[in-house]
């Protein structure tokens, strides 16, 4: 856990203070994704719990962000709809290695344990597949963004694919690719699968490596045993059962 040390680094010495608010803070990016290089960027996202005020007041759900560490913490109840709907970029941080989170409490870890409430076939095939592939074929035509953005770019898009698929076959979340995935999106990224002699478009080995992850994808979607729906009493019994210790312990606080 907390492999880069990121508690012990100054320019992360908020985090120290706002752990025990936290259930969770991990790594993401490319250093989850098992794509980095030197000199990546570090990425880092959490869950909070929701204020008191938030539960039981008008407070809106929201969030934290420090610019210069790139971090941001997100309160619960602003989580919890974008997990059901199976965002890429809040769903993936309940699939990390253990090395790479930060920090977990109790909660956190009961948080990442029943991920699969979450999950449903539909809004992982949108979300993950519906994006990707759209993105993909908007990038086969865009002639305005420089290489290096477009291979990035492309590098992610592919990577929703291998890691909806994964999802959707085998019914979990893990954010780090494998060896040889993680081999295939460096290449992309390095532009070795851009043609020579026009360096904005994908060549073939691109164009049927997409073109079969896509036939796979739908495939896996056909046949996953993922439910049709989010386990919403589930969800809903897990948010209330936090929210709760949550209020009794601003309760007990203020009465100190």
């Amino acid at each position: 856990m907390d492999r880069l040390n990121i508690l012990s680094k100054p320019e992360y010495s908020f985090l120290e203070d706002m752990k025990k608010d936290c259930l969770l803070i991990g790594l993401s990016g490319s250093h989850s994704y098992g794509t980095n290089v030197d000199g990546s960027d570090i990425d880092v996202r959490g869950i909070r719990y929701n204020s008191v005020d938030t539960i039981l007041g008008i407070k809106s759900p929201s969030f934290y962000k420090d610019g210069e560490t790139d971090t941001t913490i997100y309160d619960l109840n602003k989580v919890v709809p974008l997990l059901m709907a199976a965002n890429p970029n809040i769903i993936e941080m309940l699939g990390l290695e253990e090395e790479d989170y930060i920090y977990v409490d109790d909660f956190g870890k009961t948080l990442i344990d029943n991920a699969h409430i979450f999950l449903s076939k539909d809004k992982v095939k949108s979300a993950f597949g519906g994006y990707a592939t759209s993105q993909l074929k908007k990038l086969q035509q865009n002639n305005s963004m420089d290489k290096k953005h477009i291979c990035k770019h492309t590098m992610h898009l592919i990577r929703l694919l291998f890691m909806g698929w994964d999802i959707l076959t085998t019914g979990r979340i893990e954010t780090k690719m494998s060896k040889d995935n993680a081999e295939v999106l460096l290449a992309i990224r390095n532009g070795d699968f851009y043609d020579k002699n026009s360096p904005l478009k994908m060549n073939a080995d691109l164009l049927r490596m997409y073109s079969s992850l896509e036939i796979m994808f739908n495939q896996a979607y056909e046949n996953s045993k993922l439910p049709e729906e989010p386990d919403h009493k589930a969800i809903k019994k897990l948010l209330m059962r936090i929210n709760y210790a949550t209020v009794v312990r601003g309760y007990v606080l203020e009465n100190l």
